[in-house]
């Protein structure tokens, strides 16, 4: 069939017209409407006042893109949750497949502000509560597809006001990556998380994400981890004040929740500390002081409870022991909690409340526990007459270590003992019961 050549230059120009329409709508119309509606949507949802710096859409790319996104806390002045740039492109096409598919999804400039208030509420609880009233559909939602997020050049401030002690710290700059992730799969995606903290505390995790059952696997370390940093959280459990310390940690790991956990084990970690020194609060001179400490090949299983450690080796170690006229020693007194208050006058207290039954201990086997060059400052004050005594170049070897019935460590020890002489030990001996031969 043949048409006229009128009818052709009419359909051409409805197709042109169709095109200049779609894309004035799509590159100009679109833009501030969009921003209008998301300002005055999510500010009336979240109760937050919500800004937004510039749209852009992109009709032909089916992409949209948010920046200088605000969130403001709930004073309306100060903000909460940000970013300079959001890129998100749907896949229209692979949509069509059965489930929403984004082919990409970059994130630059995010900030976020979490905080603990005094009476452990959090900053965000209001908006938590506004999301979580809203009534969900009874229809599943759609899989969803994330073929690549990306988030880079990012931080979140943290803050406890919670403790006696405040806590505040920095994570950022940070990125964090994820391909091909669905919200419905048997096949986990890869991801990848990096950060450092103000305090130059580096964290970074590499492995694999499944979303139902919820399901994880990878590698993690935790370097440089500074411990007075983190006083507010042990400073009133403890009477020691740690005035130096840097913990590193790294291992593998598996874990999944599915109606509740179901698996949680560790394969290969091991732990670093560096430069750790107590003191006594009140004091100026350090209890402990440890330059090295080395634990290595953990196994763990946590839902057994058991754990096998290959190895512990603490080097160039420095103890000042101290027994009190009352018999007490000052380092097991140095980890236990400040003295409770009494009961209050008025009578006798009444008998105490049943607790919960304890827990099994955990079935802990340690293949070689290792103190090298340690030093040992020994003073006894509830002998009629005070004793000091100094041992040094103190190598302590103890093998098989475990808690079972009737097994036997071998030993091996030997110091020197001011002003002169020499111990040396070997032998074996046994934890449960306790003996020596």
């Amino acid at each position: 069939m043949h048409l006229p050549r009128s009818v052709w230059s009419r359909v051409l120009l409805g197709v042109a017209a169709f095109f200049v329409l779609f894309t004035v709508v799509g590159f100009l119309v679109l833009p501030p409407v969009v921003k209008s509606q998301l300002e005055k949507r999510l500010s009336a949802e979240l109760g937050r006042r919500v800004t937004v710096g510039k749209v852009r859409v992109n009709p032909y790319g089916l992409s949209l893109t948010l920046e200088n996104f605000a969130m403001q806390e709930a004073d309306g002045t100060t903000l909460f949750l940000g970013w300079r740039r959001l890129h998100v492109n749907f896949d229209a096409w692979s949509s069509l497949r059965g489930e929403w598919v984004l082919g990409e999804i970059l994130l630059d400039d995010f900030t976020a502000r979490g905080r603990i208030n005094p009476d452990r509420s959090l900053n965000v609880s209001d908006v938590l509560a506004k999301l979580s009233s809203t009534k969900d559909s009874d229809q599943p939602p759609r899989p969803v597809r994330v073929a690549r997020l990306q988030v880079t050049n990012s931080r979140v401030d943290l803050e406890d006001r919670s403790k006696t002690l405040p806590f505040a710290t920095t994570i950022g700059p940070l990125t964090f990556a994820l391909t091909q992730f669905r919200t419905v799969s048997e096949e986990a995606a890869p991801a990848r998380f990096d950060a450092v903290t103000e305090a130059g505390e580096k964290l970074a995790w590499s492995g694999t994400l499944l979303a139902g059952p919820l399901r994880s696997a990878g590698e993690f370390s935790l370097e440089n981890i500074v411990l007075p940093k983190y006083a507010p959280y042990y400073a009133d459990r403890i009477q020691a004040e740690v005035v130096a310390g840097a913990v590193t940690v790294r291992g593998r790991y598996e874990i999944e929740i599915a109606n509740g956990l179901k698996v949680l084990k560790l394969h290969e970690g091991a732990v670093q500390l560096r430069g750790l020194i107590l003191r006594e609060k009140g004091t100026e001179q350090a209890a402990v002081e440890l330059p090295a400490l080395e634990v290595t090949g953990i196994q763990a299983d946590a839902l057994k409870p058991q754990a096998a450690i290959a190895a512990i080796v603490a080097t160039g170690g420095h103890l000042r022991v101290r027994r009190e006229t009352d018999g007490l020693l000052n380092l097991l007194s140095l980890l236990q909690p400040p003295t409770a208050p009494g009961p209050p006058a008025g009578g006798p207290p009444g008998p105490p409340a049943p607790g919960p039954a304890p827990a099994p201990m955990p079935d802990v086997t340690v293949g070689e526990f290792v103190l090298q060059d340690f030093q040992i400052e020994i003073a006894d004050l509830s002998a009629p007459r005070p004793v000091e005594l100094a041992l040094s170049a103190l190598q302590l070897s103890l093998k098989n270590v475990t808690l079972a019935e009737g097994a036997a460590l071998p030993l091996q020890l030997a110091f020197e003992w001011a002003p002169r002489g020499t111990v040396r030990l070997a032998g074996a001996v046994g934890l449960n019961p306790a003996k020596a031969d």
